[in-house]
């Protein structure tokens, strides 16, 4: 029987941590978690977070490939998902008062 490996999930993985880690620090945040801290503390914290991705990034090749994906489908940077420029000149609303300044003949 040949051996079938189950399909990865890792853009649901990395959504779910996410979502589960930053409502964590957001719980945090409110309670004031973060004010009662060192300043050394929190460098610490924010020095294993940044080594941490950095690591995830050079280890893991299907998180960095599913994150490439995620940022080349990202809109903002398709030139297709910018709006069309108007083809035609745009005329005036019935009401407005440029509509009102032209003589109606």
């Amino acid at each position: 029987m040949k051996r079938q490996l189950p399909p990865e999930s890792t853009g649901r993985v990395i959504a779910l941590a996410v979502a589960f880690f930053g409502g964590l620090g957001l719980l945090g945040y409110m309670d004031g978690v973060f004010e009662r801290l060192s300043a050394g503390t929190l460098m610490a914290l924010a020095a294993f977070a940044i080594g941490f991705a950095a690591l995830a990034w050079h280890l893991d090749a299907p998180l960095r490939e599913a994150l490439k994906r995620a940022v080349r489908k990202s809109p903002a940077r398709r030139p297709s998902a910018l709006p069309a420029a108007p083809s035609a000149p745009r005329t005036s609303a019935p009401g407005s008062s440029a509509a009102r300044a032209r003589p109606a003949g």
